[in-house]
């Protein structure tokens, strides 16, 4: 390796390269014949033999670029973050638009294939194949012999056919039970913001070119989709929620006790209605959004029928939470095994009834919160049963 004293130093490595380079005094031009230095920064294993020759720290000779202080004054800006799609304001009246669709003269027309015994739209009259059905001859030698029984018989209903016909349309009174059958009632909030957040991504059909028509189709469809999602879930409630006169007496018995007499038939009245209501004007703002004439006169009549449907749900919607009281109220009734004996014990008051109650009860006993009756389950002379008690009766 040699060198020549001066400003510029030339250094020639024992390689296939020259290496040009500068001393401690002057750094401005440094470079090297394999270019690694120059492109990079960093010295290329040419420099770095002569910095070792020159007992240089190679690491003193990488650019500026590399330091901590360049990395500094890079990031000390703050980067704001874009703000997200929420908070675009767009005018909708400059909202861009896709151009028209038009069917240029001559488009061929687009044909799919068609199966077998499918017929092709043809204008005016054209035949059509018809399978003819000839009637087959049956050689059954007892055809008529079924019909005997009912040749005497008399079409005239009679009392007792009626009040047989009567039973098989009665509906058979359920068990006990019924009231751990019962749905689980969605808060009317819930059910209502989840209408309006299902409606508002029902998107047009697609294919629709004219925006006042994709707007009327965008329209009509949600209103619909909002009108379905309040009124399937109401529906469910009232087809699950049993009939009072059907349920078991027992049952019938503590519905009308805890809930009052004709609360649970009214409660289940203002949910149908509400229903009828709902669907009602739903029809009604989604057949006038169907029929408006600009692209604003759809939305405006989309926003006018979603805001009269929440107002009529927010109004009537109490009857639903009322539901879901219910619910929970009857759903923690207690459950009476008809299976099981139970002793009553009958007699004059202050003669000793609750008290040999006690005595013979294994169980403890629990107040009936109905009419103060006293009820113990545990054994009654070696059987399981329930023992009662009333005051006044036992």
């Amino acid at each position: 390796m040699s060198g020549t004293s001066g400003l510029l130093q030339l250094w020639q490595v024992p390689s296939s390269s020259l290496f040009f380079g500068r001393s401690k005094l002057s750094k401005e031009h440094i470079r090297c014949t394999c270019r690694l230095w120059d492109l990079s920064g960093i010295p290329c294993p040419h420099a770095i033999n002569a910095f070792m020759h020159k007992n240089v720290v190679p690491e003193t000779q990488i650019h500026w670029f590399y330091s901590k202080e360049a990395y500094l004054l890079t990031y000390k800006h703050k980067i704001q973050p874009v703000r997200g799609i929420q908070f675009w304001n767009v005018d909708p009246a400059q909202a861009m638009e896709p151009p028209d669709m038009i069917k240029t003269i001559g488009r061929p027309k687009k044909k799919r294939d068609r199966t077998t015994d499918e017929a092709r739209k043809r204008k005016g009259l054209y035949l059509v194949p018809v399978r003819v059905m000839y009637p087959m001859p049956c050689f059954c030698k007892q055809m008529q012999t079924t019909t005997y029984a009912i040749v005497k018989g008399s079409y005239v209903s009679n009392p007792q056919n009626q009040q047989e016909n009567k039973e098989k349309l009665t509906p058979q009174v359920e068990n006990v039970g019924a009231f751990q059958k019962l749905p689980m009632v969605m808060p009317s909030v819930d059910i209502l913001h989840s209408a309006l957040r299902k409606a508002r991504r029902v998107s047009p059909t697609k294919g629709i070119a004219n925006a006042a028509k994709r707007e009327r189709n965008k329209g009509a469809k949600q209103l619909d989709a909002l009108m379905k999602e309040l009124a399937v879930p109401l529906r469910t409630y009232k087809e699950n929620f049993p009939n009072k006169k059907y349920l078991h007496p027992y049952e019938r018995s503590l519905i009308e006790l805890t809930l009052g007499d004709g609360n649970y038939e009214d409660v289940l009245g203002k949910l149908e209605a509400l229903r009828k209501k709902v669907v009602s004007v739903g029809k009604e703002h989604a057949s006038l959004c169907a029929k408006s004439s600009s692209k604003r006169e759809a939305e405006e009549r989309l926003n006018e029928g979603l805001k009269r449907i929440e107002e009529i749900f927010d109004g009537d919607g109490k009857a639903v939470d009322e539901l879901l009281n219910i619910a929970k109220t009857l759903r923690a009734m207690p459950v009476v095994d008809l299976e099981t004996p139970t002793l009553c014990l009958v007699g004059a008051p202050n003669v000793g009834k609750s008290s040999l109650v006690r005595v013979l009860s294994t169980g403890k006993p629990e107040l009936f919160y109905l009419a103060c009756l006293r009820v113990v389950n545990g054994p009654v002379f070696g059987r399981s049963g329930s023992r009662t008690g009333k005051p006044g009766t036992g």
